[in-house]
Order: C-alpha cells, then sequence, then structure tokens
C-alpha cells in the first residue's frame, strides 16, 4: 500500500545525516519537538544517509514484509517479541507497533498502531529513537536511554530504570549542566568517549508531597535544561553510575573494577544492541575499559545523588553520613520550596 509521505524530514545527528519519510502527523511533531538541535549541522563527509520510514500499522503490508524463516529471540518482556533472519530484525510491540531493521542495508520501517498502549513519547522512542539507535551505531554513534550532565568538565553518563527529576534539580541548583536528560549519544573520539546531547524531556516524579505532578494539572514531561537553564551540548565520559532498581531508606555507591564494571554495564544496560552475531554492547564494553564505574542505591531523597556524583568527581568511593548531612539539609528545603509553588 501506497503512503502519503507528507513529511520528509532531513536530520543530521552529529555529522550523520538522517532522513525520515512520516504520513503521521503526530510522530512529525514529536520529532521536530524532542530533536531541534538535529535540523542543522555539518555531514561528515563520505556517509551515507540513513533512511527510516514511519506509517499507520497495517496488516497486509506487514505479513508481505515478514520472513517466515525468522528466529524468535529472547526479550524478557511478555509485550514485546525481537524476531531475527541473517542482517534483519522485527520488534513486535503489541503497546507500539512493528519496526523492521535492516542494519546492512542501514534503513528502517516502523509501522504505528492507531491506538497505541504507550505515552506518545514512548511511542516516539520505541518506533523512530530505538531503531535509529540500532543503525547509527555502525557508523559510530549510540543513542543510549540514560542521562549525562558535567560539572568543572567532568561528565558523567547515569543509567538509571526510574526518573530523577528532583534529583536533576538539585544537581542543577548545585551547578550541573545537563547534556542529556533522556538519551544521550555517545561517541568515540580518538580513543575518548564523549557524551553529547540528545533528545528528549525528563519525566516528572513523584512531588514531595506524595501526589503525581499529573493530578496538580501539569505535563507528565519536563523539559529541565530550558527551565533551569543548565544546558552543556558535549563532554567527555568520566565516569558512569549504574542505578538498582527501587529506593531504600539510605543511599551508598561502591566503585567497580573493570571486569565486575563490564557485567554490572552489560546486565543493566538500558537497551538492546541488535547483533547478527549475538554478542552484547560493545559500548558498554569500552566505557567499563576507559571510565571510572560506581554502582549505586538511590533513597528517597533527591540531594544523595549530588553527594555521590561529588565523590565520584573528587575519587572518593565513598560518601560518609557526615558528607550526607549537608545534602540532606538542602533536600528538606528543596521539598518545602516545592511544595509552597506547586500549592500555589
Amino acid at each position: 500500500m501506497n503512503h502519503n509521505y507528507r513529511n520528509d524530514i532531513e536530520l543530521i545527528v552529529h555529522g550523520l545525516p538522517v532522513r525520515i519519510r512520516c504520513s503521521l502527523e503526530s510522530i512529525a511533531s514529536q520529532i521536530s519537538h524532542d530533536l531541534p538541535s538535529f535540523k542543522a549541522g555539518e555531514v561528515t563527509d563520505g556517509v551515507r544517509a540513513t533512511i527510516g520510514i514511519t506509517g499507520p500499522y497495517n496488516e497486509e503490508e506487514i505479513l508481505a514484509r515478514l520472513s517466515p524463516a525468522a528466529l524468535r529471540l529472547p526479550v524478557g518482556h511478555e509485550l514485546v517479541e525481537l524476531y531475527q533472519q541473517d542482517e534483519r530484525f522485527w520488534l513486535v510491540d503489541e503497546r507500539a507497533g512493528l519496526i523492521e531493521i535492516d542494519l546492512l542495508k542501514g534503513h528502517w520501517q516502523s509501522w504505528v498502531l492507531d491506538r497505541p498502549g504507550l505515552d506518545p513519547t514512548y511511542v516516539f522512542e520505541r518506533c523512530v529513537l530505538w531503531p535509529l539507535s540500532q543503525v547509527l551505531r555502525s557508523q559510530g554513534l549510540s543513542l543510549v536511554p540514560a542521562i549525562s550532565v558535567v560539572r568543572d568538565g567532568f561528565g558523567i553518563l547515569l543509567v538509571a530504570p526510574f526518573s530523577l527529576e528532583a534529583e536533576l534539580r538539585v544537581l542543577a541548583n548545585a551547578g550541573y549542566q545537563i547534556v542529556s536528560q533522556r538519551w544521550t549519544a555517545v561517541r568515540d573520539q580518538a580513543g575518548q568517549l564523549e557524551l553529547l546531547e540528545c533528545s528528549g524531556a525528563t519525566e516528572r516524579a513523584f512531588s514531595p508531597i506524595g501526589r503525581k505532578t499529573t493530578a496538580l494539572g501539569l505535563s507528565r514531561w519536563v523539559n529541565l535544561s530550558e527551565e533551569l537553564n543548565c544546558h552543556e551540548s558535549r563532554a567527555a565520559c568520566n565516569a558512569v553510575v549504574i542505578a538498582d532498581p527501587g529506593r531504600r531508606g539510605t543511599a551508598h555507591m561502591h566503585q567497580l573494577a573493570s571486569l565486575p564494571a563490564a557485567d554490572a554495564l552489560r546486565a543493566y544496560w538500558p537497551i538492546a544492541d541488535l547483533r547478527p552475531n549475538g554478542r552484547g554492547p560493545e559500548l558498554a564494553l569500552k566505557i567499563a575499559n576507559r571510565s571510572r564505574c560506581c554502582q549505586v542505591q538511590l533513597s528517597r531523597n533527591p540531594a544523595d545523588l549530588l553527594v555521590l556524583l561529588e565523590a565520584v568527581r573528587t575519587s572518593s568511593a565513598k560518601a560518609t553520613p557526615r558528607q550526607m548531612a549537608p545534602a540532606r539539609r538542602l533536600a528538606r528545603g528543596r521539598a518545602q520550596s516545592l511544595e509552597v509553588s506547586q500549592a500555589a
């Protein structure tokens, strides 16, 4: 079936040309909203354009593209199925649609459900950013759903399975700049891993007074870089901090040696890297070998992460209770100010 691809969007993602043919206004507007920094820039010489196509779900068209010889791969999610045949992969997501990726040709296509079961931002990430990340990786650029911050030239990649909105506010108040608040582009630049700005806003967390922000009439997403005026376009990847699932009463951190760091990064890596040979993410191994790696257990106090990151920056492997005390006082004051502003 021929679709009317009214939107032919050309992007330059850190030197790599990308062309997305899109017949869905919702996806086109999301691209314009979330990827404004990729509308212009210089193209790296000799690099072919990555082609992506996004359209409505059409079962007849999809069945004609699927291969009966494709093998199902384990993904560990009951609502997602992944299939592979040689260099081609198909991801079936019952909440978003179907994505086909051809790593050899360097292009992808997404068919989006008429009524997705996910938030529009999640649909955009699943049907645009995820396949785009798989194709660009072969050109030396990795898109990772992780936060990146920098202070005094020291860049940190934050891998967490939950929102860090409150923590990012505390970090910004303490002088940290946000490189990317949801997805980060990572590039190997002459042996140095570099963190580059990418897309996305921050998903709001629970408010300090125990009510969801959506119940207060606020948007689910907030652009903290703009709101707090704390944006930086790039930084060296000096460290990566991996947050354990869930929060506890107290926060703690321990540094990982290279081998345990590689294992932890593979286990907690926030995106599945599609590879015909089935190997794990190579970027995780590079980070483990070149950057300082720490695993943290976060508490319900957002200021604790500030103390832990300062310990990472100053090469202290452990934050003491005495060091944590000023941060906790800061957090209490921060929570009170947030409560007053939200009540207003």
